[in-house]
């Protein structure tokens, strides 16, 4: 009644077709959890160092030594900071 679809001819091709973007999509999938994982790591390293500089900075006796910890948060937690030097 109707002819078989694919046609054996297409078949192995649409299969290794079909295997390419299955393995595009699970690459591109990996790639997205192991940048999610270090984007997480980032904010825990940088939550980490704002709370050792914010104890510095109460610790601290003058104005001049409070400002060092925080010159050096912001500068480390701005992107490409260190392109503009």
């Amino acid at each position: 009644m109707f002819p078989q679809l694919p046609s054996p001819v297409f078949r192995p091709h649409a299969e290794v077709l079909l295997d390419f973007y299955i393995d595009v999509s699970l690459r591109m999938l990996q790639t997205m959890q192991r940048l999610s994982e270090l984007n997480l790591q980032l904010g825990r390293d940088l939550l980490a160092d704002s709370g050792v500089n914010v104890q510095q900075l109460m610790a601290s006796k003058n104005a001049q030594q409070s400002n060092a910890p925080l010159v050096a948060q912001f500068s480390r937690a701005q992107p490409g900071s260190q392109l503009r030097h």
